[in-house]
């Protein structure tokens, strides 16, 4: 069993990946019916053993999303309606399949998991789509109920690689009972190409090499301005310290993919994922 909590793509990146590697099993995907309808195409015949079930989005009735909404609006009804939402869609599985749930796989925000796996007697692994560092800071300092609950799974999975950041690795192996780096997805389970509707990677493909800079929407004092871009770009562009910054990620990269080759730590630790699902079924 999959819970999900919405908005997060790689986590359903992981779940087709570990469908795919256990064949023979029989997974649920529990997520809101907005989240499900973009990710389960009606056949789902490349994912068959997956089958999606909608959880409550706890939204009030008549409720219409308003443009200028931040996400934390409805995320925040849909943490109020949990876990009895989760639970109820457990239930109709159970009924439906008439077979029982033995291993829930879990995003790490979900941090009531826990009390469910508890009475549920069965397995769980949560996952992590973060750094390695806020993880191990969640633990100590942040997200408490997540930090306190974390070390009660049966085992931790991230989305990145052991190389990225050694130390915080070594924290987090003696702080979990099970600790996986299984990524970075985006290399692991890339989009397909019918998924580029816009055409960005075709675009991509016909500039020259390092000619283009990619932007995320990070907080520069709080607001996203021109000049605090074009101050950030110069930077990295045109600065000695820029140039260390670039080549600092080119040597991430290589680590990158070394993570993901036949006998990489991240192949090995997905590797050792699957049989722990597997041995519990």
């Amino acid at each position: 069993m999959y819970s999900n909590f919405p908005r997060y793509e790689s986590f359903n990146k992981y779940h087709q990946r570990l469908s795919q590697a256990a064949p023979d099993l029989k997974f649920s995907f529990f997520s809101t019916a907005q989240s499900n309808a973009s990710h389960f195409s009606k056949d789902n015949g490349e994912f068959s053993n997956i089958k999606p079930y909608n959880v409550d989005a706890g939204l009030p009735e008549g409720y219409l999303h308003k443009g200028n909404d931040p996400p934390k609006v409805e995320v925040k009804y849909f943490l109020k309606a949990t876990p009895r939402n989760f639970q109820r869609a457990i239930q109709t599985v159970v009924a439906e399949t008439g077979m029982e749930i033995c291993c829930l796989i879990i995003n790490a925000f979900l941090w009531f998991a826990a009390k469910m796996v508890k009475e549920m007697q069965v397995t769980w692994i949560t996952f992590w789509n973060g750094s390695l560092r806020p993880l191990d800071e969640c633990i100590t300092i942040l997200l408490h109920k997540m930090g306190q609950m974390l070390p009660k799974a049966t085992a931790v999975a991230a989305n990145s690689f052991g190389e990225l950041d050694l130390p915080a690795l070594s924290t987090l192996k003696s702080r979990l009972p099970k600790f996986l780096s299984v990524g970075p997805f985006t290399l692991t389970s890339p989009p397909s190409p019918d998924s580029d509707t816009n055409g960005c990677l075709e675009w991509l493909e016909q500039r020259k090499k390092s000619s283009v800079a990619y932007i995320s929407f990070g907080i520069e004092d709080r607001k996203f301005t021109k000049d605090g871009t074009m101050k950030a770009l110069r930077a990295i562009l045109t600065t000695e310290e820029g140039k260390i910054m670039r080549e600092k990620v080119g040597v991430l990269k290589q680590l990158a993919l070394k993570a993901i080759e036949s006998e990489g730590s991240s192949t090995a630790n997905f590797k050792a994922l699957v049989e722990i699902v597997k041995s519990k079924n």
